[in-house]
């Protein structure tokens, strides 16, 4: 759906969660939509700008994780570990990682996770391994040709 001035949205950054009205779009900026908050920010702000990923047009049921809850969930037809990201104010901002390694793959909002459950260490998915590639032997072509003397 298209943005446009004056329409209700719904704003969420690790930072700050709210509604607004979109007040002014600047084209080509990283955070080119202006939005008028219905409620001001921790320091009464009202007025903040934000990127296109960061607004929806309606508020929509989201997961909030607590402090230390792990959770399963599913991005880009890959599965994750999510936790809640210690340097955000809400629930809704999460690291998430590898579940056969453990490492931090990235971090961002639990909208953008699907299959949400609770986690088990059974229901991760085997991890599937591209098979081997084959190396080739050296032969005397595949060699590169510096020996201007024999010994």
């Amino acid at each position: 759906m298209q943005l446009v001035e004056n329409m209700d949205v719904y704003c969420e950054t690790a930072t700050y969660t709210g509604e607004g009205i979109i007040h002014a779009i600047i084209p080509g900026e990283m955070f080119g939509y202006q939005v008028l908050l219905s409620e001001p920010d921790e320091d009464g702000h009202r007025v903040k700008r934000f990127a296109r990923h960061e607004i929806r047009t309606e508020q929509k049921e989201e997961t909030i994780l607590q402090p230390g809850e792990k959770l399963l969930g599913t991005r880009n037809n890959e599965t994750y570990i999510i936790t809640r990201s210690p340097y955000a104010d809400n629930g809704k901002q999460v690291h998430y990682y590898d579940p056969h390694t453990n490492k931090m793959r990235g971090g961002g909002s639990v909208s953008e996770f699907t299959d949400i459950k609770p986690f088990d260490i059974n229901e991760i998915p085997q991890k599937v391994e591209p098979p081997a590639k084959k190396r080739k032997k050296k032969t005397s072509s595949d060699q590169l040709a510096f020996d201007f003397w024999e010994a």
